[in-house]
């Protein structure tokens, strides 16, 4: 199984890549168990799945931003049935799961894992994010890219380094998953 896990600052466009895979990709069905609301989508006869919610547009924070603060542990349980189920490949974006932890959970547990890492030199930041809520999210992807070098020497390739630089840059991103991770 393939497990591709999309991080970057706020703002630069996790979310909107997602959106836009999925949207290129065909339809999707939305199922929301308490701890791990997800989407998926049959190709080619196996099951693919995006992680989070994408079905509510109205909502200023898609994706997994709308899951708990302790899904994670429930996340990880998901991937391993989802993997012994023969699930094809599963995505998820952002910063509730994109950490050191989960880095080193899907090694574990996948052989095909993937870290896209998007970046821009525009700066999408949003009103309501502090200068320093912005600076602890790029300590923590600092600190995770750094511990994942580490890992990655025995475990599996560095992340894939993306960037953002306007919609299409975005759409590029979307077809490189469909054509690469799906």
């Amino acid at each position: 199984m393939k497990v591709t896990m999309i991080v970057g600052m706020p703002g630069v466009g996790k979310s909107t890549v997602m959106k836009r895979f999925m949207a290129r990709v065909g339809e999707w069905k939305f199922e929301s168990p308490k701890w791990v609301p997800h989407h998926v989508h049959t190709c080619e006869g196996d099951i693919v799945g995006v992680l989070g919610r994408y079905d509510d547009l109205t909502h200023e924070f898609p994706g997994t931003d709308r899951m708990s603060m302790a899904c994670q542990p429930h996340v990880v349980d998901f991937i391993l049935k989802a993997r012994n189920l023969g699930w094809r490949s599963i995505f998820f974006e952002g910063d509730r799961l994109g950490n050191d932890k989960m880095i080193k959970s899907m090694q574990y547990i996948v052989n095909d894992f993937l870290v896209m890492h998007i970046k821009s030199t525009r700066n999408f930041e949003r009103a309501s994010q502090t200068d320093t809520f912005r600076q602890s999210r790029a300590t923590k992807l600092r600190n995770m890219f750094a511990s994942h070098g580490r890992l990655s020497r025995a475990a599996g390739p560095a992340p894939k380094v993306v960037f953002n630089n306007g919609v299409n840059d975005l759409d590029e991103i979307a077809n490189w998953l469909i054509e690469n991770r799906l």
